[in-house]
């Protein structure tokens, strides 16, 4: 008994480490493919639902300020909106407004048409780059 216990518990934790193995290679491959790839509107609007439906986890189709508040905290990695941030009218705002999917979306349409320098539908690599870029430059800024 105490055999196969020890054959079980084996099994788990080798299958478990080729999961975690499994898991971080998709997600060098998912930041390598954002890297190089090309985004049409469409695309980029999919990935944009995809954010809002993981903030949004009531699913009642508005982001509300907790919802957004936890996603931040959850996603400390990522830039976090100012109140001086075009994109955020102002910290009270922010703190206070919950954000309907449509106009969530709007504004991620707002943003592709502002990243799309070239105005061809398609945002390059280079063009998200540039974008966050400035973003980040005009955040220092302020």
């Amino acid at each position: 008994m105490e055999k196969i216990t020890k054959i079980i518990l084996a099994t788990i934790l080798l299958f478990g480490t080729f999961t975690f193995a499994q898991a971080d290679e998709k997600n060098v491959a998912n930041k390598k493919e954002w890297e190089t790839k090309s985004l049409t509107k469409a695309e980029f609007i999919k990935i944009s639902e995809e954010k809002f439906n993981k903030i949004d986890t009531n699913k009642d189709g508005v982001l509300t300020p907790e919802e957004r508040k936890a996603y931040w905290e959850a996603n400390k990695n990522q830039r976090q909106p100012k109140a001086n941030d075009k994109n955020v009218a102002d910290k009270k705002n922010w703190e206070t407004k919950s954000i309907t999917k449509a106009e969530f979306l709007k504004k991620e349409e707002e943003k592709f048409a502002k990243m799309d320098t070239n105005k061809d539908g398609v945002l390059s690599p280079e063009e998200r780059k540039a974008y966050w870029e400035a973003m980040k430059a005009k955040r220092t800024k302020s």
